[in-house]
């Protein structure tokens, strides 16, 4: 073998070496790509599902934050309402002193006999209070729409049968009727208003 022989089979044989070398460096490079792209995949996938858990988070908390922004504002609404009403109930209690002296002497005759000192009436009713309770100081406060608060002589036993006292002891169950027949008008309004299809 000459010279020249020799450099070509070198040649041939650095060639398929660079040949080879630059295989193996391909497929290393490809697999390399191919894991890259395998982690990429996965990374976006837990990207995807992480972007999506908080999105489902922040819908869930901005839904809570509005219902509970909701049922704050409901509740001072229905107790603005609540107060309303109390105010339109406590006015409504002079409209039903029309029959003055026969609505006293229903209210007095409930009222236990007992030698009572005192007796407390709409400045009206005085006459009546001094008929029905002799011998008991009368004293008058026109704040009371109709019937009496009757007290003994040191103020510890006492009865109050005023319309203002009888309101007081009924007001939770009438409000909660109220609520009750309110809510039935809003969702009859709504139905008659938004009928299904």
């Amino acid at each position: 073998m000459g010279q020249h022989e020799l450099e070509k089979a070198l040649r041939r044989e650095g060639d398929e070496q660079a040949r080879a070398i630059w295989q193996t460096a391909e497929q290393f490079a490809e697999q390399h790509r191919r894991e890259i792209a395998a982690r990429l995949r996965d990374l976006e996938e837990q990207a995807g599902r992480r972007q999506s858990a908080l999105a489902r988070r922040l819908r869930e908390e901005v839904r809570s934050a509005a219902q509970q922004a909701a049922r704050t504002r409901r509740l001072a609404i229905e107790q603005q309402l609540a107060e309303r009403l109390r105010v339109l109930a406590a006015e409504l209690l002079t409209s039903m002193t029309k029959d003055r002296d026969a609505l006293f002497v229903d209210l007095a005759t409930e009222v236990p006999n007992y030698p009572w000192q005192r007796v407390t009436v709409h400045s009206c009713d005085h006459h009546l209070a001094a008929r029905h309770f002799p011998g008991a100081e009368i004293a008058t406060e026109d704040s009371i729409s109709a019937g009496m608060a009757v007290q003994d002589e040191e103020g510890r036993l006492s009865v109050d049968n005023t319309l203002e006292a009888r309101l007081e002891g009924l007001w939770e169950n009438l409000l909660a009727e109220l609520f009750r027949d309110i809510n039935e008008r809003i969702r009859a309004d709504a139905v008659a208003n938004n009928p299904p299809r």
